[in-house]
């Protein structure tokens, strides 16, 4: 976490595009001061903590899911067949962290593995998000008089 903060602080604004238990590491940014920073996330095959603890017993232990809503757009993107996030748990997770979801139908965990290497549809969600971050973050502009606005 102290890294990904430290990267928010030198960046400035950013879009973070996470895969797995990058999407926790990023939804754990909310409530945090360097959450104010990000404009928007894309999360790519989001990990359910428990069943990828299942999978992997013994090797990797990350606490609980993060529960709390995102301050900042996200798009939460998995499939009907991903082994480390049911459909089900991938609604339940985007709801609570308002997310937007898609469903992109049977792809796996959405990696190499399940056949995937550059991602055009991944760049146009990416802008979709962009574009909705753009509607629903007004910068901060200064009046005549110098005041915020």
């Amino acid at each position: 976490m102290t890294r990904l903060d430290a990267a928010l602080e030198e960046a400035g604004d950013a879009y973070i595009v996470a895969h797995s238990l990058g999407c926790v590491l990023a939804a754990r940014l909310a409530g945090r001061p360097t959450a104010q920073r990000v404009k928007g996330a894309l999360l790519v095959a989001p990990c359910d903590l428990p069943a990828a603890e299942a999978l992997h017993a013994g090797h990797i232990s990350f606490g609980t899911m993060p529960t709390e809503a995102l301050p900042f757009p996200s798009m939460a993107i998995g499939s009907l067949n991903d082994i480390y996030m049911t459909l089900d748990r991938l609604t339940l997770f985007g709801h609570l962290w308002k997310s937007d979801i898609r469903n992109i139908g049977l792809a796996g965990h959405i990696n190499v593995a399940s056949g995937f290497g550059r991602w055009p549809s991944g760049y146009g969600m990416l802008e979709m998000l962009k574009v909705r971050a753009r509607r629903r973050r007004p910068r901060n502009s200064m009046s005549a008089a110098g005041a915020t606005v």
